[in-house]
């Protein structure tokens, strides 16, 4: 008698694993994918199949054969017959090892080196293709197998869709008057082959419910049932600092129920359960404020070519944020606790969108789950990285499978609302990139008509297949919209760049990029170029730019634990490597560990601190080289940002956020596994000054800076911008100056009341006194935006000189750490200088963050919170923590240090 059916399950966002058959080893990387270790057919049918977990780290097998017996005492029988039937393609190598494999997925393209990846020996052959780096394969999820009562059903995916129900809103919505939504709950299921009956039941924690009898056949089924919402029964879903700022969710629960005597004599209910959110979004690529124009996208499909920005709920908004990398390379050791942290440091600093870049993976539930507390918003890449990788050269079968799989366990989170055909290519009408649009985001739209689709990122939009006003699919065909210079890095509205790459001043790394690299670059300070003429807002043609960057290592603490000490110095303390010149990577022989580090640091100390101590190595010189570069990257940022500002652009995304190893890469948090084998390291990643920098005013609502108008001093102007989404702002502007020679007294060097139009990107201009800046060698200027009840929106130092120009006084740092803890867990630090102090920055091994650093602390004392996040310690380690390992940084420790002579 049959009594159950087993299937393969996999946690979270894709599954690769291994499987034995005995009395052979089969590498089984995904569930559509076998490899073994002799040519084999492709069809399996009826084989016992026996667990058995293994890990490859770096081609490495870490397991064997042993406790095989106990894993086939859980074996059962299944039939993969109709899902292993494509002929071999594809090979691996591990070793000397070649084996070949059946219908593979795309690997995580970044896995086995990027720019900012480890460079890995270990690679995948495609016969297409040809050869891509790996760096682990194997299990890197758990894989158990399910058991399914003869009369019941296995419930794999709810997918609830919300759709808003109210005219398309123009100002921002508010809960109890907004037009309401549809649900449109539909619940996939794995049937026996006696096929099930019963009833489908929704119910939800807003009060609306519904059910329908059901018959299943045998395999794989559907049914949708259709909700209503009311203005009256929901509140709305915002974005991180907007609105409300509140992230409300509701549960949906789906419930099967076999009809009474059906199968086995007592079979539970099957049931599942998501939480979603109810928000209105839509990308704006036409004037929506125009009337005219209004009317005429209301009937019109495909995209506007007048600028690109998002709205939710009605309100405009200014997207800040950055591009999200994995975490891991060995993905099995990925942490849930990570993600969340990561996702928590994304909205403390201020930002509001995360762009899922598309040569990574699909993460895992909890970095998605984060981002729905948190308000973070998702603009999300299919899992392409670029031309020349998968979709161009086939749709198979296992694309559209995985595309299917990913979009139905996503459609719940409300914090996705853009999904885009992959990384930086041009999508064309025609030729092998016509697949992005023809099959990867017909599928994608298939699965998910209530999110926003774009081809790729960036993009010009779409000529046919979206609706005009939400660039929502319509059901027409989705045919891209190409314009007249089209770039990878430029699609017009939607841009990428610029980029500053770390070079080495004679010191070659495995990173080579000729169109991001420049030795040397000028520091630009006080602020150029800037146009009182500009204009901005909603209404004007607009851009987006999605990715733009500056690398920088990470703190002392990420990497001299992944160093000997006798390498403790950006150069490695040893000769150079000799280093053969590829296109985008090179060949490094020599063995110095520094120059597999991604990205040198020696531009971009120099253009901001001089190039005393790049050679120098030794720890008091490479704690100063990391402070200086880490500083350097934040002041980079910062000119980059304050130009962006002053201009009508709507949408910052930097690349990148975070890091995947302790290194030379882009992020401003550093690489966040932390655990008895990353030693140094933060869970969720430590924050580099530059993430700091984002949070206290380059992504703040509302700052303030102050420049040159052109190049050169004939004449300066100052302005404040206001990004609050559809809000006007009313405030004041305090300039203060500081002699950095004298005891600390700040005085105020002029006062600007400000009364700015709703934002996003409205501006007010206005001249400093004089029409000059003070000298910035000698004098430090703070910008503070206080608003109308004076409290402080953002506050920073307008950097007038790059440090090189600066003579610091030599300062006596002090910190003095509480011995309990704040109500909320914080811990109280009291930082204090007896002269003025630039870039005081503080650094721990505790898990956590700091309230603010890398500021400017005039000769006097201030209170600086260290803020825990969530990890393995108990609050008795974390005070330890960060007592024992506290240290305190500034500019002036490392102005005159003695180089030994070589």
């Amino acid at each position: 008698m049959w009594h159950s059916t087993q299937r393969w399950c996999c946690a979270g966002g894709s599954c690769r694993a291994q499987v034995w058959k005995y009395p052979e080893l089969i590498w089984y990387p995904d569930i559509f994918s076998v490899l073994v270790h002799k040519p084999a057919p492709c069809i399996l049918s009826n084989t016992t199949f026996c667990i058995l977990f293994i890990h490859i780290c770096n081609g490495i097998l870490d397991g064997s054969r042993e406790g095989w017996k106990e894993a086939c005492a859980y074996s059962t029988v299944i039939d993969m017959q109709e899902m292993l039937t494509v002929p071999c393609s594809s090979q691996y190598q591990v070793g000397n090892v070649v084996v070949r494999c059946c219908l593979c997925l795309p690997v995580c393209i970044s896995t086995g080196g990027w720019d900012w990846a480890p460079m890995s020996g270990t690679h995948i052959y495609d016969d297409v293709t040809g050869v891509t780096n790996t760096f682990s394969s194997g299990i890197v999820k758990s894989v158990y197998l399910a058991s399914v009562p003869t009369a019941g059903v296995a419930i794999t995916y709810v997918k609830p869709l919300v759709s808003y129900l109210g005219a398309y809103p123009t100002a921002p919505l508010a809960d109890g008057t907004h037009g309401g939504f549809q649900v449109n709950v539909t619940t996939y299921v794995s049937v026996p082959p006696a096929g099930a009956t019963g009833e489908v039941q929704v119910k939800t924690e807003w009060g609306a419910s519904a059910s329908q009898q059901v018959t299943f056949p045998a395999g794989e089924s559907s049914v949708s049932l259709l909700l209503k919402a009311t203005a009256q029964q929901v509140k709305l879903w915002w974005p991180n600092g907007v609105g409300p700022n509140t992230q409300t969710l509701y549960n949906v629960t789906v419930t099967f129920t076999p009809s009474a005597g059906a199968g086995d004599a007592a079979v539970a209910p099957a049931t599942s359960t998501r939480a979603i959110g109810f928000r209105v979004s839509a990308l704006v690529t036409i004037d929506d404020t125009n009337a005219t124009a209004f009317t005429n996208a209301s009937h019109s499909e495909g995209s506007g070519t007048f600028g690109m920005f998002f709205r939710i709920n009605g309100a405009a908004i200014y997207a800040r944020g950055a591009n999200m990398i994995p975490m891991e390379e060995l993905e099995g050791r990925m942490d849930a606790q990570a993600h969340a942290n990561l996702v928590r440091s994304v909205a403390d600093g201020g930002m509001n969108m995360l762009r899922v870049w598309g040569g990574g993976i699909y993460y895992p539930d909890a970095f998605y789950d984060a981002c729905d507390r948190h308000g973070i918003l998702l603009y999300h890449d299919m899992q392409f990285g670029g031309n020349g990788h998968a979709a161009n050269f086939s749709a198979t079968a296992t694309i559209v499978a995985e595309l299917q799989h990913q979009i139905r366990r996503l459609s719940y989170h409300p914090s996705i609302i853009m999904y885009d055909g992959a990384n930086e290519v041009i999508v064309n009408r025609t030729g092998p990139t016509v697949v992005y649009a023809a099959v990867v985001m017909t599928t994608v739209a298939f699965e998910d008509y209530s999110r926003i689709v774009w081809p790729a990122s960036p993009a010009a939009g779409w000529l046919t297949g979206v609706d005009r006003l939400y660039g929502k699919p319509n059901g027409n065909p989705l045919v891209a919209l190409v314009g007249n210079h089209p770039h990878i890095w430029d699609a017009g509205n939607e841009r990428h760049g610029t980029y500053t790459a770390g070079v080495g001043h004679g010191f070659p790394t495995v990173c080579r990029d000729p169109w991001s690299q420049d030795p040397s670059y000028a520091s630009d300070m006080p602020l150029q170029y800037l146009k009182p003429t500009n204009t901005s807002g909603v209404g004007l043609p607009n851009v987006f730019t999605s990715e733009f960057g500056v690398t920088a290592m990470s703190s002392f603490e990420s990497m001299s634990a992944t160093l000997s000490p006798h390498h403790w110095g950006i150069h490695g303390g040893m000769p150079a490597d000799n280093c053969t010149q590829n296109v985008m990577q090179n060949q490094c022989t020599g063995g110095n560990p520094m120059a597999q580090r991604n990205w040198a640091c020696d531009n971009v100390i120099t253009a901001m601190f001089g190039s005393a101590y790049v050679n120098a190595s030794g720890e008091t010189f490479f704690k100063a080289q990391l402070f200086q570069c880490m500083v350097a990257q934040a002041l980079t940022m910062q000119q980059n940002m304050e130009q962006r500002r002053q201009q009508n652009q709507m949408g910052t995304l930097v690349w990148q956020l975070n890091e995947i190893w302790p290194t030379g890469g882009w992020g401003s948090l550093e690489y966040g596994t932390a655990s008895p084998l990353t030693r140094g390291q933060v869970s969720g990643g430590r924050w580099k000054p530059m993430h700091y920098f984002f949070k206290r005013s380059l992504f703040a609502d509302v700052m303030a800076t102050c420049g040159y108008v052109g190049r050169g001093e004939a004449t300066t102007s100052c302005y404040v911008r206001n990004d609050r989404a559809s809000e006007p702002f009313t405030g004041t502007v305090v300039l203060r100056t500081y002699a950095l020679a004298g005891a600390g007294e700040g005085n105020v060097w002029h006062s600007q009341p400000v009364d700015i139009l709703p934002g996003p990107s409205t501006m007010q201009w206005f001249t400093p006194p004089n029409n000059t800046l003070p000298n910035g060698t000698h004098t430090v200027l703070i910008a503070t935006v206080t608003d109308a009840h004076g409290a402080v929106v953002s506050e920073h130092m307008v950097q007038l000189a790059p440090p090189s120009a600066i003579v610091p006084p030599a300062t006596t740092l002090t910190t003095t750490i509480a011995t309990t803890a704040n109500p909320d867990g914080s811990i109280d630090i009291d930082v204090a200088s007896d002269k003025p102090a630039l870039f005081v920055t503080l650094t721990t091994l505790a898990q956590g963050r700091f309230s603010d650093n890398c500021f400017f602390l005039p000769a006097t004392h201030k209170t600086i919170k260290f803020v825990p996040f969530e990890s393995s310690e108990d609050a008795a380690t974390t005070m330890a923590t960060l007592h024992a390992s506290l240290r305190v940084e500034d500019y002036s420790m490392y102005y005159n240090l003695t180089v030994p002579s070589a």
